[in-house]
């Protein structure tokens, strides 16, 4: 009985993600894309990006920031100004981490008018602190404006990672590629 309920529930989903893409509401793509990113002053590069959807907003790395003419949001990233945010232990900025983001945002965002917002990530790597600002992008058939931060991923395969505010309109599929 149970393993019916889960084969009924597995055919409602496919019949209904099916009727998504052929209504054309969304577009399936695969754990790796190939992305266009416009940046400042009619800059464009073509770049693989890595699918995940365990983030939640879309990363690059701080040399594809400087390609696409982003050279004050990579600087700020660098800056101990910024740095000085997370320089407490993590308890306290657990405990305060979106008043954190605020204070810093506010301090920023005059000298720096393509930031958007200030983001503190807390993961299995440490503590980082994240210019994040708006960025227009191409991939699986669509092209439209996302946010996005600036990280360091020059060690990583990917130097662009799709996050869930960027994947929201499209459906994923593990089993494609490019």
């Amino acid at each position: 009985h149970k393993r019916d309920i889960i084969k009924n529930m597995n055919i409602i989903s496919r019949i209904y993600y099916s009727f998504l893409i052929l209504s054309g509401k969304k577009s399936v793509i695969g754990r790796k894309v190939k992305v266009k990113l416009y940046g400042k002053d009619g800059k464009t590069l073509i770049t693989i990006a890595k699918v995940d959807t365990g983030a939640y907003t879309t990363s690059i790395d701080k040399s594809l920031a400087l390609e696409l003419g982003y050279h004050s949001l990579v600087e700020l990233k660098e800056s101990p100004e910024l740095k000085k945010f997370i320089e407490k232990p993590i308890e306290e900025i657990k405990g305060n981490i979106i008043g954190l983001q605020n204070i810093a945002y506010n301090e920023f965002k005059a000298k720096y008018p393509e930031l958007s917002a200030v983001k503190i990530v807390i993961s299995s790597h440490g503590v980082s602190i994240r210019p994040e600002f708006n960025i227009r992008v191409r991939f699986g058939g669509q092209v439209f404006n996302t946010d996005c931060n600036i990280t360091t991923r020059t060690s990583l395969r990917y130097t662009c990672l799709l996050g869930r505010k960027t994947l929201r309109r499209f459906l994923t599929d593990s089993t494609q590629s490019i």
